[in-house]
Formats: structure tokens, C-alpha cells, sequence
């Protein structure tokens, strides 16, 4: 106890920053929270997750992976523990609320990464570029499978670290354990393990080179057989939805065909992200820097390889896991953003590093460089804080009322209509429509969704509707036109005459101020299941 006040006297005005900063942080994260993310993917998890807790059978071949392309399968780890989830709040909310938990605390955790890199003003820059950039803001808000991924990444990083200062084996084991941890979260963690699993291994020899305690060194063996064991078993019950195979898949594909074109894409795609809203007016800020930390590191690297000391292989082991992004270049499909979420958090150590080294030779120059560069970061904020922010939980929940007074005013049953949506950036329409049917379950008390392993994860239980209700998102900067054609022809001509081309709007763009319309179709299918047209 004596101990954790002397620390605190000691480290009073650090402590007070660092408190600053994540309540800075958390505000941001939280604030108007009930207008969260709730798109398809977030969606379509809370009702696998509801499913599972209301007695579906625990998932030991999981759904699909989110962004494999139909490709892989999920661990069921991360279904089950949404269904914990769910189990404890019972709602959207709860589940939103434990993702802006984890990644506030990230904050902290990369914090003590700068500590661990040997100095805490390190550290509190790191946590303060974290705190307040408008992605990692963004991405804290919505419970989307790769946005659970930093904070378990990030204590990987910590503690990998520390074991290089501590040589103990249990700093070594927790990085072992939430290295696999972070496979059964979600397979953006592919790339960079191809940095992050040499250099564990490279530990495991280190760690037992110096060791003279064979207890130790017997149960770290065992655990990291353990540990791989249990990621192996789950995430390879299916010989043809598993990682390796998922892996050589695209290189194979990728080896075939002009793919390496998207190379500039892919790495350059980070940065966009992080500074999206500069890059219309500064379309040259993420190259000059990507080239700014990078040459940053390279010369940080050189300066502790020529004056020889220990933290330099912690140093090249941060960068050559930064580099593996290239490596983005063999997947031979497009890499949406949110799929690469461990570069985006290795920028902001890499960022913080390079603006340290430069205090220390220049301390203005660094604060204004702190300064443009947090500007830049944080401007995509200002969305929370305006009149319509994206509130999609509100919008979809809008929608859902729209269609059930409809379906009500027509008499229409349960069995007798079903929402279709589309979206402009995809071309196939999602049957299952999770976000609208969450808030029709919610209202009529039953269950119009049921568990199904394929793609969808998702299947309607009712296949023969009479009327089709469908929901077009992304269409704010659209004309009518665009909309009829992108949206509303495409699955006139999918159902081949079965489906009237006369069709009722329901809900206008301009009535909820975005891109999102429903429209309402008659179908007429006889004896034939909804599927056919698919």
C-alpha cells in the first residue's frame, strides 16, 4: 500500500495527464452512444448472439468470418462470448457498451507500452494520439468483429515488451495466450502474426537460453502447446474453412492475375482512413506520413544498432510487424479498412515514437508537429456533435415501425412479407436484413430468424411472402434514377415477373436525412420458396 502512494506522489502529474486523457477518450466514445453503428454485420451478431443465449446450442463450427469472402469459418469464441453478452444486458446496448469499454482501455494499455519503451512522456503521447483520433473513436462505437480486436492486440504488444525487460516467463505466456486469443477474435490478426509468431518463437529461445528454473521452463512448453492445441482444434474442424487454407487460397488467386495493382491501394488505404476527413482538402498528408514515421523508425533503429543498445530488437520487432502491411498486397480480394485493424494501432506507437525522438532535440518543433497532426487525426469527430450524427440504431428502428404499420394497416401476417436490403457499395441484396428484423422480433415477441450456417449465419424461418419491403442504404447523393436502377430494377428482373413493377415508397431519404429508403414490392411466388430468385 505504501508502495502505491509513494508511486503516486511520484508520478502525480503524469498520473493527472494520463487521467485527462482517458476521460477525454471515454467521453468521446460514449457520448450520444444510444445513436450507434448498426449496419449489417453488428446487426446480423447480436441476433446469432440472442439465438445462442435463448438455447441455441454453443457454436463449435462457427458462422462465416466477417470479410472472408465465404471463405472461413469463424472460432466459436467469438459468437459464444457475444451470447455471454447478451445474456448479461439482454440488449444492443450492453453489447455496444462492453466494445467501448475494451477500447477505452486500450488507451491505458498503450500507455504503458510508451512506459515500457522507456519513458512515460512516450507513453502519454501515444495514449493521447489513441484518445481523441476520430477512428479509433469511430470504431469503439459499434460491436463489429474486428473493432473487439484492439485491446487484445494491443496487451500482446505490452507484454512482449515487458518480457524483454522482465526475461519472465509469465509476461512471455500472457503474449502466447492473447496471440491466439486474437485468431479466435478475428483473422485480420493473419497478417501481422507473420511478424508477431517468429518473434514469440524467437522469445520462447531467449526465455529459455537464460532460464535456470526447469519448473518455469516445463509449464511455459506446456502452455504453448496447450494454447496452440486449443486454436488449431477450433479453427480447423472443417479441412476447407480454416486459416492456412484460406491463406493459400488468395495467394495462389493472387499469383494467376493483375491483383498485385491494388499493392498502393492497400497500404496507403490505412492512412486514408485515419485522416479521412483531410484527405479531400490534404490528399498528400498520408503519404508524406507514411514516409515521415517510417523514416522516423529507420533512423531511430540506426541510432540504438550503432550506439548498441538492449531496446533494439523491441524497436525492429514494433516496425517489422508495422511492415508487414505490404503483405496485404498478395490477398487477392479488396481489404475493406476495418480489416486491418492492427496497422492502425501500430501507426499510432510508431507516430508516437518519432514525435518523442524529436522532442528531444527539438521540444517546439515535436508539440507543433503533436499538435497539426492530433488536428488532423480528430476532425471526423465533429459527426457526434451534429444535429443527424449516424444514429443507424434510430434509423433502422424508424424503418422497422414504418413496416409494421403498414403490415398492420393490410392485414398482412407474420408469413406474408419479409425486408430485403441493399446497399450501394454491394451488389447482392441480404434476405435476412438483421437490423430491421431485431426490432420486428422485439415487437411482435417471436422469433422470425433462425441460426443457419452459411454465409448469412442468418435464415428466415417464413419463405413465402406475399409482399417484399425493401431497405436501400448509401443512396444520400443519389438520384431517383440511380436508386431505380442500382436498388429497385435489379431485383424486379431477379424474380423474372413474379414480382410487380409498381412498387409504394414508404420512407423518403429526406425524411430521416440519409441515404436510407424503403420501398414496398407484391410478390406473387405461388408454390415457389423466396430463394429461387438466388
Amino acid at each position: 500500500m505504501l508502495n502505491i502512494i509513494n508511486y503516486i506522489k511520484k508520478n502525480r502529474l503524469v498520473l493527472i495527464s494520463l487521467l485527462f486523457i482517458f476521460i477525454l477518450g471515454l467521453f468521446l466514445r460514449t457520448y450520444r452512444l444510444s445513436e450507434f453503428m448498426y449496419w449489417g454485420d453488428p446487426a446480423r451478431d447480436t441476433l446469432v448472439a440472442k439465438r445462442i443465449s435463448e438455447g441455441g446450442k454453443p457454436r463449435f463450427i462457427a458462422p462465416y468470418a466477417a470479410g472472408g469472402g465465404g471463405l472461413i469459418f469463424n472460432s466459436p469464441f467469438y459468437y459464444n462470448f457475444l451470447a455471454v453478452l447478451w445474456t448479461l444486458f439482454g440488449s444492443s446496448q450492453g453489447l455496444v457498451l462492453t466494445f467501448v469499454i475494451f477500447n477505452s482501455l486500450v488507451i491505458l494499455v498503450n500507455y504503458k507500452i510508451g512506459e515500457e519503451l522507456g519513458s512515460k512522456e512516450l507513453g502519454l503521447i501515444i495514449a493521447f494520439i489513441t484518445a481523441i483520433s476520430s477512428f479509433a473513436v469511430h470504431t469503439s462505437r459499434s460491436s463489429f468483429q474486428p473493432f473487439l480486436l484492439p485491446l487484445f492486440f494491443s496487451l500482446v504488444i505490452y507484454f512482449i515488451i515487458r518480457f524483454y525487460r522482465t526475461y519472465h516467463w509469465t509476461d512471455l505466456a500472457a503474449s502466447i495466450f492473447l496471440f491466439f486469443l486474437c485468431f479466435h477474435i478475428h483473422y485480420s490478426i493473419l497478417a501481422v502474426s507473420i511478424a508477431i509468431f517468429p518473434w514469440l518463437l524467437f522469445s520462447i529461445y531467449r526465455y529459455f537460453s537464460k532460464s535456470k528454473n526447469r519448473f518455469n521452463t516445463l509449464m511455459l512448453s506446456l502452455f504453448v502447446f496447450f494454447n496452440f492445441e486449443v486454436w488449431f482444434f477450433m479453427t480447423n474442424l472443417s479441412n476447407s474453412f480454416n486459416l492456412y487454407n484460406f491463406f493459400v487460397f488468395h495467394l495462389k488467386k493472387t499469383m494467376k492475375s493483375d491483383h498485385m495493382s491494388l499493392s498502393g491501394g492497400n497500404i496507403l488505404k490505412i492512412f486514408d482512413f485515419i485522416f479521412e476527413e483531410s484527405v479531400e482538402k490534404l490528399s498528400w498528408l498520408p503519404f508524406i506520413l507514411m514516409v515521415f514515421v517510417v523514416c522516423g523508425m529507420i533512423y531511430k533503429l540506426y541510432s540504438l544498432f550503432k550506439n548498441k543498445k538492449k531496446k533494439f530488437e523491441v524497436y525492429l520487432f514494433l516496425f517489422v510487424s508495422f511492415s508487414t502491411l505490404a503483405l496485404t498486397t498478395l490477398f487477392s480480394l479488396k481489404i475493406d479498412s476495418t480489416y486491418l485493424m492492427p496497422y492502425y494501432y501500430l501507426f499510432f506507437i510508431l507516430l508516437g515514437i518519432v514525435i518523442y525522438e524529436i522532442s528531444k532535440k527539438k521540444k517546439l518543433i515535436s508539440i507543433a508537429l503533436l499538435f497539426f497532426i492530433s488536428y488532423h487525426l480528430q476532425l471526423s469527430n465533429y459527426y457526434y456533435f451534429e444535429e443527424y450524427p449516424w444514429n443507424e440504431f434510430g434509423q433502422f428502428e424508424y424503418v422497422s415501425k414504418k413496416v409494421i404499420e403498414d403490415a398492420e394497416s393490410n392485414s398482412l401476417d407474420l408469413q406474408d412479407f419479409i425486408i430485403f436490403e441493399k446497399t450501394k457499395s454491394v451488389p447482392t441484396y441480404n434476405w435476412n436484413a438483421p437490423g430491421f428484423f431485431y426490432f420486428l422480433e422485439d415487437y411482435y415477441q417471436v422469433k422470425l430468424l433462425k441460426l443457419y450456417y452459411d454465409f448469412n449465419n442468418l435464415w428466415p424461418i417464413y419463405t413465402h411472402p406475399k409482399v417484399i419491403y425493401l431497405a436501400c442504404r448509401e443512396f444520400e447523393f443519389s438520384t431517383p434514377q440511380e436508386v431505380k436502377e442500382l436498388c429497385l430494377l435489379p431485383l424486379i428482373k431477379k424474380f423474372d415477373g413474379l414480382m410487380s413493377e409498381d412498387y409504394q415508397v414508404l420512407v423518403d431519404k429526406n425524411d430521416l436525412k440519409t441515404g436510407l429508403e424503403l420501398y414496398k414490392f407484391k410478390l406473387n411466388l405461388g408454390d415457389k420458396p423466396l430463394f429461387w430468385a438466388f
